[in-house]
């Protein structure tokens, strides 16, 4: 299959750093030479201090390659994904390794840019939808991951990004993806704002939702996930979706993770390189009782098993059986509170360092627990990857954080019995986002998920989202991800439930990026779950 051109565009600009390149500082150099390419197309609006969207679509511009990449996603048991057209084979020819703590990751899909092209902002969407750029990171001495004070939010900035899905008469599928138009394309779901024009750049949440002093939904680093308190129903108040730009995860911000992870591992299983936390069980008494302290002493073998960066929850909790974590009394003295470093007592047990606000007191009859990781443990890594490949820890893919240990829910988007099983239900435009119902004007799909438990087989694009389908697969052969199905309301035509994806601390091999549930209710609430401050949600279909 030949290279197809999709726009008559020349090379702008400077591109990327060799990623083959070990040595960070040269990395950083480089990509600071680049940064001066994209820093020459940025106006600011002097009206409102915020870059101008004519100038940051113009920096995306320059990146843009013009390319057609198509790739061959197997049906049944395979899991290799095949670069098609020249422009794939070519990129995908140089292999995609993850960064890791020690090691920068070798990502030839980065350095292409195109479709990949993506950069950390703080940004965010006005009252039509509009998306804005304050300050862009590697260009402005103003931009900021963590909570500046200011309401900041990190998004990624991304292209819109065309695709083209053909089912072949095997059940393959032929997916084609360009950062122009080519003939029988259509651009990335909610690429079209609500006047049907077409975004002058999209923008997906970096790091899952947090919650503010203020009680402000966020995108920022160094934060506690919001977790317990939030569901889809809530987040139609918690982002005020009638009276802003902002939703829960939108189905663009499910599409875009997903597009990065299939097309750089070349891998229908995600967990193949990204395991996320979903082996991270831990429920331990301490090893000492003390008073007044910000540490828990444990013994060295479970310390060990505790990352330095990892987040716990301790309370006061007596049982003979360690609580359920979503129980009062499971976190009434720290919840999400960071292992801030180790100390090696002289008795051979191990002190946790605990980031906490103020001193606590332990007993040995108590239970401290692994709890979801606080946002910003990628941070560090240059480029997608995770700190380590051991099922502990959160990773990156297209400089999103996600896999904290944590199911993510969709904020636009249900699943829908039509009486047979659960089809998919997308409201292009939150405005008028619905508690415990599909929104007016909105049509549910036909039943598309499976109708028993089990591994999924293949893969399938539904209204935007990139899912799992059919049943037959395993760990390791078709999706590599479990689907849970309701057996009480799946077959009740008009059933709610809410959509969604990865899994927690524990689920192992059954979770991942494919990985959906469908028995919980829309209003439903958990520890183990958490949305993000989508800047997508308001759209047209």
């Amino acid at each position: 299959m030949a290279d197809t051109q999709a726009t008559e565009q020349a090379t702008e600009g400077f591109e990327y750093a060799d990623p083959l390149a070990s040595d960070k500082a040269v990395w950083a150099l480089v990509g600071a030479v680049k940064n001066l390419g994209d820093q020459k197309s940025l106006e600011r609006d002097a009206s409102t201090g915020r870059y101008s969207n004519e100038s940051v679509a113009a920096m995306v511009d320059k990146h843009k390659t013009g390319l057609v990449y198509t790739f061959l996603i197997p049906a049944g048991s395979p899991t290799d994904i095949q670069p098609m057209s020249a422009a794939a084979k070519r990129v995908a020819s140089t292999e995609f390794v993850p960064a890791t703590a020690t090691s920068a990751a070798v990502d030839p899909f980065d350095t292409e840019g195109g479709p990949w092209f993506h950069v950390s902002a703080n940004a965010g969407a006005d009252v039509d939808g509009v998306p804005w750029v304050e300050a862009i990171d590697g260009v402005d001495y103003g931009f900021s991951r963590v909570d500046n004070g200011h309401g900041n939010n990190v998004y990624e900035i991304a292209p819109v990004v065309w695709q083209a899905v053909e089912v072949l008469t095997n059940g393959n599928l032929l997916v084609s993806w360009s950062d122009s138009r080519f003939s029988g394309s259509q651009p990335n779901p909610k690429a079209l704002l609500p006047d049907g024009t077409l975004r002058p750049y999209m923008l997906t949440p970096t790091y899952p939702m947090s919650i503010d002093a203020d009680g402000r939904p966020r995108s920022v680093s160094g934060a506690k996930a919001a977790n317990r308190t939030t569901s889809h129903d809530s987040l139609v108040d918690l982002c005020k979706t009638a009276t802003t730009g902002y939703s829960g995860m939108s189905v663009y911000d499910q599409w875009y993770i997903n597009f990065h992870q299939l097309t750089k591992t070349l891998c229908k299983s995600s967990q193949v390189d990204f395991p996320g936390c979903t082996d991270f069980n831990i429920q331990i008494h301490p090893a000492l009782a003390e008073t007044g302290v910000t540490r828990v002493v444990v013994t060295a073998e479970q310390a060990a098993k505790i990352p330095v960066g990892a987040s716990m929850m301790y309370g006061t909790d007596t049982g003979t059986t360690c609580p359920d974590r979503g129980a009062a009394a499971a976190y009434d003295v720290f919840d999400g509170a960071v292992v801030g470093g180790k100390e090696t007592l002289a008795d051979g047990n191990v002190a946790l360092l605990m980031d906490v606000a103020k001193a606590f007191d332990t007993t040995v009859n108590t239970w401290l627990q692994s709890a979801p990781w606080n946002t910003g443990n990628t941070d560090a890594l240059v480029g997608d990857g995770q700190v380590a490949k051991d099922g502990k820890h959160p990773f990156k893919i297209g400089g999103v954080e996600t896999g904290l240990g944590l199911w993510e829910f969709m904020g636009d988007t249900l699943f829908v019995s039509d009486g047979t099983g659960f089809g998919i239900a997308v409201n292009p435009d939150t405005r008028n986002e619905k508690k415990n119902a599909v929104a007016d004007g909105v049509s549910p799909t036909a039943a598309c998920m499976p109708t028993a438990d089990g591994y999924m087989l293949d893969i399938q694009f539904v209204n935007g989202l990139i899912l799992g389908k059919g049943l037959g697969g395993s760990a390791t052969t078709g999706v590599g991800d479990y689907f849970y199905f309701d057996t009480s309301g799946g077959k009740v035509k008009g059933t709610i439930r809410l959509v969604l994806f990865l899994g927690s601390l524990w689920l192992g091999s059954l979770a991942g990026l494919r990985y959906a549930y469908s028995r919980y209710g829309s209003g439903w609430a958990a520890w183990y779950f958490v949305s993000r401050l989508s800047a997508t949600g308001r759209s047209r279909g």
